[in-house]
């Protein structure tokens, strides 16, 4: 009898995939829909949900799944998240906060690691039952938004207090996970679905009060749009301007820093605030290339070694806490990152462009997105984009006439 028919009947293979139904569904079903109760449920839930995708591969194959982690973490994308985390971690030694940096840069790091080991757990042929739960669960969630435009945000606040964040920071995960959703969807051939989901979550977006969950959505949508038409064109543009944005970074705060005084901007205006940042790069030009340490700029704001006008977000905290070693690698993983996002088939690179955009812009644009709940929510856009794309197996079936004359017998849809 063939292995493959062995390992689907067994009881290990009858347990992994009971496993990874239940991982898979807390992660695409549970994790959006409770979010918008809870601000803490994408913290909770994604590594759950991630560790039961993992165990369900190593009780199919563990020998298989720790090969291709080895080749994922061995591949030029997977060194240089190598490199920026062995940085990160080594500039721990010269934070003046060492007890709240290395916390964080262990959550940060952690969550990394979780997105790695779920996204090679995942199976080369995912069912259909499992990725239609990710529709369901982005239609549920972007529904409840919708209803709780309508009712008010503090009709979804049963149990947080009602000046809580929960709303438009549902609102933007859903902007994120949105392009995993439709991708599939219109994999399937559901393209209305699709559209009304996409006008569901920019409802939503706009009730929520929130202007980076707008921003989010509808620079997400003109991505997708692009590279629907121009696929590999829209990937080598945003691959080569977004890695531009982040590498010239300390030039743009150095003239914004010219702007402001040659106009007579006051230390309120943004272009002024951004200049701020500036002067830290004059008086301490040494750290540029070293910078101060992980998670630093935050703590010094506190602290008062820095003006509390100074912007935050992945820009200054980037270059201010890491400098020039972290900034070129951060630099060299979202280009080459973008230009592997685009050579999947249309509809999944045009949603994998959109989610990689969307997820770089709201970490430029605001100051949370360093925050715990933000990178869980990057480990489910990673884990959920993965599973479309091994989900595009055989989305046609192939004539029966050609099977015929190949003497082989047509397979059954995986279901």
């Amino acid at each position: 009898m063939d292995r493959q028919i062995l390992q689907r009947e067994s009881p290990a293979a009858d347990a992994a995939g009971l496993l990874i139904r239940i991982g898979f569904g807390l992660l695409v079903l549970v994790a959006p829909f409770s979010a918008l109760f809870f601000r803490r449920a994408f913290v909770i839930l994604v590594p759950i949900g991630a560790f039961l995708i993992v165990i369900s591969a190593i009780l199919i194959d563990v020998r298989g799944y720790f090969e291709k982690l080895r080749a994922v973490v061995l591949s030029p994308i997977g060194l240089i998240c190598i490199g920026i985390g062995l940085w990160t971690a080594m500039s721990l030694i010269w934070t003046p906060f060492p007890g709240p940096a290395g916390e964080r840069a262990f959550r940060t790091l952690g969550n990394a690691v979780i997105a790695l080991i779920g996204c090679a757990a995942l199976p080369d042929r995912m069912r259909l039952s499992n990725l239609n739960l990710l529709t369901l669960g982005v239609a549920l969630a972007a529904v409840t938004l919708v209803f709780g435009a309508l009712l008010g945000p503090s009709a979804l606040h049963l149990v947080e207090p009602p000046d809580a964040p929960t709303y438009p920071r549902a609102a933007i995960a859903a902007g994120v996970l949105v392009w995993p959703a439709l991708a599939w969807t219109i994999t399937r051939g559901r393209d209305i679905e699709g559209i009304l989901l996409i006008g569901a979550c920019g409802v939503a977006a706009i009730a929520s009060g929130s202007a980076a969950a707008a921003i989010v959505l509808f620079t997400g949508l003109l991505v997708y749009l692009s590279a629907r038409s121009r696929q590999r064109m829209t990937g080598h543009v945003l691959a080569w301007s977004l890695a531009a944005i982040v590498l010239l970074a300390p030039l743009g705060a150095l003239l914004a820093q010219w702007l402001a005084q040659s106009l007579g901007f006051p230390a309120g205006h943004w272009l002024a605030q951004i200049g701020l940042w500036g002067d830290t790069i004059t008086q301490q030009p040494v750290r540029l290339l070293t910078g101060h340490g992980f998670d630093t700029l935050g703590h010094a704001r506190v602290a008062g070694l820095v003006s509390p006008l100074a912007p935050l977000g992945l820009l200054p905290e980037l270059w201010y806490d890491l400098g020039l070693v972290g900034g070129a690698g951060v630099a060299l993983l979202i280009f080459f990152g973008m230009r592997a996002l685009g050579a999947p088939s249309p509809h999944v690179a045009a949603a994998c462009l959109a989610v990689a955009t969307s997820v770089i812009l709201f970490m430029i644009i605001d100051a949370t997105s360093t925050q715990q709940w933000w990178l869980s929510v990057c480990v489910l856009a990673s884990i959920t984009m993965t599973a479309v794309l091994h989900g595009q197996y055989r989305t046609r079936r192939p004539r029966a006439p050609l099977i015929g004359r190949l003497g082989l017998r047509q397979p059954k849809e995986n279901l």
